[in-house]
């Protein structure tokens, strides 16, 4: 997949292109609207760092260990908070978002291997829907949604074909 498209809640306008590449940086996020860069997400094949831009401030993704699915980064969105993606699943696919006191702002729902459709992002609270907040939640997730897509499951997928 080279494009994808992230939808408002209609389910059809769109709001973001997302683009894929082999070079970085690795997935570029732009406004559909204005056609800018929103954010760009570079992975690392040493290391299980997500290194993000988001309208060219740097939030970067550290996690607990390689083959953990917990990751935090400092929200410069909401003052340099600590925040926090957590896997629900033992897949690593629906996720969970906390804030520092741990109260879940965001959830990452993936779409059960569906063709057409990735997942659905639910922003929790009035904090979540602020803009800055809801474009750090939206590329955050995206990128450790891809990041376990890609980098997780590929040798899998590569061993059964």
């Amino acid at each position: 997949m080279n494009r994808a498209h992230i939808l408002d809640t209609d389910k059809t306008t769109r709001l973001y292109s997302l683009k894929f590449r082999m070079i970085k940086p690795h997935m570029i996020i732009e406004s559909v609207s204005t056609g800018a860069t929103v954010a760009t997400v570079v992975y690392h094949s040493l290391s299980s760092r997500i290194d993000t831009t988001l309208h060219g401030h740097p939030v970067t993704l550290t996690s607990a260990g390689l083959l953990k699915s917990k990751y935090t980064w400092s929200s410069p969105a909401l003052g340099g908070a600590t925040m926090t993606w957590n896997a629900k699943s033992f897949t690593g696919l629906d996720l969970d978002c906390l804030d520092e006191q741990g109260i879940l702002i965001a959830r990452y729902l993936f779409s059960n291997w569906s063709m057409t459709k990735c997942g659905t992002l639910e922003l929790l609270g009035p904090r979540a829907t602020h803009g800055p907040v809801t474009e750090e939640l939206l590329v955050t997730g995206l990128a450790l949604v891809v990041y376990v897509l890609t980098l997780r499951y590929k040798p899998i997928v590569s061993a059964l074909t």
